[in-house]
């Protein structure tokens, strides 16, 4: 199978969904980079032809503090730092800020940093592409080539959209899995079972009595993609953690524009209070965007609304729904079912002292934080 740069100016863009996705949504970052999207974010991204698909790749060199999570592997120790305050047992928080410490120093001695990410579209969740054995195996070739002393990842992987069918495949290729992180989906097949959870009704009653217009996000109007960027940054800087990507209103009018995304807004006499988006991709489907005012207090129920609207909104066009992590049990009592996601290292070709120290992390993970995730849910 041949693999190769893409080059605008002599290929045709393929006509698979998830080539012409990837085309229209990484066009702005390849002309004016990368920060003026997403400002928490220094990565270098290339377009890779792959037989006869688009797959992008990000490339990291260097460690640089602060550096989002969705395109640096320090920036992911970085994040379970943040995270590990959510742990409800005080011995197993002060280990794991130990350990977590500990793989942070290693990965930056070691130059984890180095490191490319496949398929990755800079988002908490990807939607990766369907690469069979040998795509996968002759992107392989071509990345040893092309950047020798560089780790390879796959973001995102799970079990729960494939039965682990990828997963299987790029470890027998010689790829090892890292516990990421729990994830909450919903498969269409639970639909029937999913409208009747007592929940859901009552999700609906909250829609009904507050009475907000739910409508499309207008991203020509630049005082309405200010306050989508204030809701997001209210919801995932302010209360979640500054880890978490810092989309610019040059992001988010990108993706709404192009339609690569579907936002929409709740409204009220003249205000947005929350605003939510979702991209579909491949058959599956993932929320990125979710904003509210948080200073309104509980009573609105925005995110439950929010969140009541996406699921809504999901499945008529979608086989399968990835809510992502946390609200552990706001999600499960609306159904959602726990996964454990994955990253998927390569570091067969690695000198020998590198390839130990990802040995080292990934027996760290293995014994420690997967048993963890495996056994409770957070």
């Amino acid at each position: 199978m041949d693999v190769r740069y893409f080059d605008p100016a002599k290929d045709a863009i393929p006509s698979d969904e998830y080539s012409q996705f990837v085309a229209r949504y990484f066009e702005p970052f390849l002309k004016n980079g990368i920060q003026p999207y997403i400002g928490n974010l220094r990565i270098e991204i290339r377009m890779v032809l792959v037989g006869k698909m688009l797959v992008p790749i990000s490339v990291g060199h260097s460690y640089v503090p602060g550096n989002c999570y969705v395109g640096s592997v320090l920036g992911v120790f970085e994040y379970a730092l943040d995270e590990i305050g959510k742990v409800p047992f005080p011995i197993v928080r002060g280990i794991l800020r130990h350990v977590t410490r500990l793989c942070l120093r290693i990965s930056e001695k070691c130059e984890f940093e180095k490191n490319v990410s496949i398929g990755n579209l800079l988002l908490s969740t990807n939607i990766l592409p369907n690469l069979d054995h040998e795509a996968v195996s002759c992107l392989l070739d071509f990345l040893i080539k092309e950047f020798p002393g560089h780790s390879y990842a796959f973001r995102s992987v799970n079990t729960a959209n494939d039965s682990g069918k990828f997963l299987s495949l790029v470890e027998r290729i010689g790829f090892f899995r890292i516990i990421s992180r729990q994830i909450f989906t919903l498969d269409r097949k639970f639909l029937p079972r999913y409208v009747k959870l007592k929940n859901i009704r009552e999700d609906e009653r909250l829609i009904r009595k507050w009475q907000y217009i739910d409508r499309p996000f207008d991203p020509g109007n630049a005082i309405e993609t200010r306050r989508v960027v204030e809701l997001y940054n209210r919801l995932y800087l302010e209360k979640y953690s500054t880890c978490n990507p810092h989309y610019t209103e040059a992001f988010i009018a990108h993706i709404a524009e192009k339609w690569l995304f579907e936002i929409r807004v709740l409204e009220k006499e003249g205000t947005i209070d929350a605003a939510y988006g979702h991209y579909r991709l491949l058959g599956q489907i993932t929320p990125p965007i979710f904003g509210y005012d948080t200073s309104r207090g509980t009573s609105a129920g925005l995110y439950r609304q929010i969140s009541s609207l996406t699921f809504k909104n999901a499945f008529p066009e979608s086989e399968f729904l990835n809510f992502s992590s946390g609200v552990w049990r706001f999600k499960m009592l609306r159904g959602a079912s726990c996964s454990l996601e994955y990253a998927c290292f390569y570091s067969r070709h690695l000198p020998f002292w590198r390839k130990a120290a990802w040995l080292l992390i990934r027996a760290i993970a293995r014994g420690i934080a997967e048993p963890l995730l495996r056994n409770h849910v957070f």
